[in-house]
């Protein structure tokens, strides 16, 4: 049975999508579970993705390629010289990003650490993401807004690791009655801010 999307939409975005969903619910879909929820046959979606770990590399991408472009939308609008501004549009991008797609947050937030390397297109968008963050820092340490003796690369590990607690903090409703802030994502916000603050200085 030929596949017809009733979303508008191709048979390989409805599969992303419907991967997306399922996988936010601590799932790892099948393409047997796709099929079942679009409504058409296994062999349909085969023909698309061969087996379950391209077909999840496809919904982890897509999360991936989303924030990214976030993210690098958001930091080239601010000048190169101010890191801490720099550093601050990036950490609003990504919490704006886990707020309007938490379920791609979720799939994420939950890939196996072997995934990464065999994708091509996963590891490209998250090198890239590294490489910015990197550049942000290096330069920040040029200008002396941060002090000489922080290790980068541990400082982007730990840069992560806090966003993305605070960031599921956010996604559940339990940051905003601990701070005071009017939402979740404004209270998110302020955590990131201050954190950035932390490590790197307003330019003289």
């Amino acid at each position: 049975m030929a596949y017809f999307s009733r979303r508008g939409g191709s048979l390989y975005t409805d599969a992303v999508s419907a991967v997306t969903q399922l996988g936010a619910r601590s799932v790892r879909p099948t393409t047997a579970d796709v099929a079942r929820h679009l409504g058409t046959d296994e062999v349909e979606v085969s023909k698309v993705f061969p087996d379950d770990q391209r077909l999840m590399e496809a919904a982890l991408e897509n999360a991936m390629m989303l924030l990214h472009d976030q993210c690098v939308r958001s930091v080239v609008k601010v000048s190169a010289d101010d890191p801490l501004a720099q550093f601050l549009a990036l950490a609003d991008a990504y919490i704006e990003w886990a707020h309007d797609h938490p379920q791609e947050f979720a799939i994420l937030g939950d890939i196996p650490a072997h995934m990464t390397p065999q994708s091509g297109n996963l590891l490209r968008y998250e090198t890239a993401l590294h490489r910015l963050m990197m550049q942000m820092l290096l330069r920040a340490r040029e200008l002396g807004v941060m002090d000489d003796d922080v290790d980068p690369p541990l400082l982007i590990a730990t840069a992560r690791s806090f966003a993305y607690g605070v960031a599921g903090k956010m996604l559940s409703g339990n940051l905003s009655r601990w701070t005071g802030a009017a939402t979740d994502i404004d209270a998110a916000r302020a955590a990131l801010h201050l954190f950035s603050r932390k490590i790197i200085k307003a330019p003289a």
